[in-house]
Protein backbone atom coordinates (compact mmCIF):
# COMPACT_ATOMS: atom_id res chain seq x y z
CA UNK A 1 0.00 0.00 0.00
CA UNK A 2 2.83 2.36 1.32
CA UNK A 3 4.06 2.29 -2.31
CA UNK A 4 1.40 3.12 -4.00
CA UNK A 5 -0.43 6.21 -1.51
CA UNK A 6 1.21 7.58 1.44
CA UNK A 7 0.06 8.08 4.70
CA UNK A 8 -0.31 11.86 4.25
CA UNK A 9 -2.33 11.33 1.39
CA UNK A 10 -4.85 9.18 2.54
CA UNK A 11 -5.21 11.78 5.76
CA UNK A 12 -5.34 14.78 3.41
CA UNK A 13 -8.35 13.72 1.98
CA UNK A 14 -11.50 15.41 3.05
CA UNK A 15 -14.11 13.15 2.11
CA UNK A 16 -15.82 15.60 0.02
CA UNK A 17 -16.88 12.89 -2.27
CA UNK A 18 -15.86 15.12 -5.36
CA UNK A 19 -14.15 11.61 -6.57
CA UNK A 20 -16.74 9.23 -6.57
CA UNK A 21 -18.83 11.88 -8.44
CA UNK A 22 -15.95 12.60 -11.17
CA UNK A 23 -14.86 9.39 -11.49
CA UNK A 24 -14.90 8.63 -15.24
CA UNK A 25 -15.14 4.52 -14.64
CA UNK A 26 -17.95 4.85 -11.81
CA UNK A 27 -15.81 3.19 -9.09
CA UNK A 28 -15.92 4.67 -5.54
CA UNK A 29 -12.36 5.53 -4.73
CA UNK A 30 -14.15 7.53 -1.24
CA UNK A 31 -15.07 3.35 -0.33
CA UNK A 32 -10.85 2.14 -0.85
CA UNK A 33 -9.73 5.57 1.05
CA UNK A 34 -11.83 5.18 4.24
CA UNK A 35 -10.84 1.34 3.79
CA UNK A 36 -7.14 1.96 3.76
CA UNK A 37 -7.52 4.89 6.91
CA UNK A 38 -9.33 1.91 8.26
CA UNK A 39 -6.48 -0.41 8.01
CA UNK A 40 -4.06 2.21 9.17
CA UNK A 41 -5.38 2.68 12.32
CA UNK A 42 -7.06 -0.89 13.48
CA UNK A 43 -4.06 -3.13 11.61
CA UNK A 44 -1.05 -0.64 11.98
CA UNK A 45 -1.86 1.17 14.85
CA UNK A 46 -1.40 4.32 12.47
CA UNK A 47 -3.35 7.14 14.00
CA UNK A 48 -2.52 11.06 14.50
CA UNK A 49 -1.28 11.67 17.95
CA UNK A 50 -4.77 13.59 18.42
CA UNK A 51 -6.66 10.81 17.89
CA UNK A 52 -5.15 8.66 20.41
CA UNK A 53 -6.20 10.79 23.07
CA UNK A 54 -9.73 10.36 22.39
CA UNK A 55 -9.56 6.68 21.20
CA UNK A 56 -8.23 6.40 24.72
CA UNK A 57 -11.18 8.87 26.27
CA UNK A 58 -13.92 6.66 24.55
CA UNK A 59 -12.54 3.41 25.42
CA UNK A 60 -12.25 4.41 29.28
CA UNK A 61 -15.42 6.59 29.45
CA UNK A 62 -17.60 5.65 26.53
CA UNK A 63 -17.04 8.77 24.89
CA UNK A 64 -14.63 11.78 23.34
CA UNK A 65 -14.50 13.36 26.44
CA UNK A 66 -12.37 13.15 29.68
CA UNK A 67 -14.80 13.03 31.53
CA UNK A 68 -16.37 9.95 33.51
CA UNK A 69 -20.15 9.47 32.58
CA UNK A 70 -21.41 10.42 35.84
CA UNK A 71 -19.55 13.58 35.67
CA UNK A 72 -20.61 14.77 32.38
CA UNK A 73 -23.74 16.74 33.97
CA UNK A 74 -22.36 18.47 36.51
CA UNK A 75 -21.98 21.49 34.82
CA UNK A 76 -25.49 21.60 34.62
CA UNK A 77 -25.66 22.26 38.28
CA UNK A 78 -25.35 26.04 40.38
CA UNK A 79 -22.35 26.30 41.77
Amino acid sequence: MHDYITVEELRACTTCNACVQECPVSINPLDIILQLRRQLVMEESNAPQEWNGMFSNVENNFAPWKFSPDDRDKWTEKA
